[in-house]
């Protein structure tokens, strides 16, 4: 008899056990599923990857300042060594 009783509490135990995951599954299915994505950025490490960003830049705009100022200058040796070569044809190399 008593076994009779144990097997039946745990069947009424599972069947509540049941009944509650059902439940939850229930009220799991009736959300609607939504994502975020959230950015917690600041602080120095950001002030830096931007300083060092800004530094990088101007670098880089006195570079090309000075590649095209290299390029001008060399075109006016050109035009200043022809003009010697007009004036005294001597001077220049022969070609072999």
């Amino acid at each position: 008899m008593q076994l009779r009783e144990a097997v039946e509490g745990m069947e009424s135990r599972h069947d509540a056990l049941m009944e509650r995951l059902i439940d939850a599954m229930r009220k799991q299915a009736d959300n609607s599923s939504n994502s975020t994505i959230t950015f917690n950025a600041g602080g120095i490490g950001v002030w830096l990857a931007a300083s060092a960003c800004a530094v990088m830049l101007g670098v880089n705009m006195v570079l090309i300042v000075i590649l095209a100022d290299h390029s001008r200058k060399i075109d006016d040796m050109g035009h200043y060594l022809n003009a010697i070569y007009m004036v005294a044809p001597q001077l220049k190399q022969k070609e072999e």
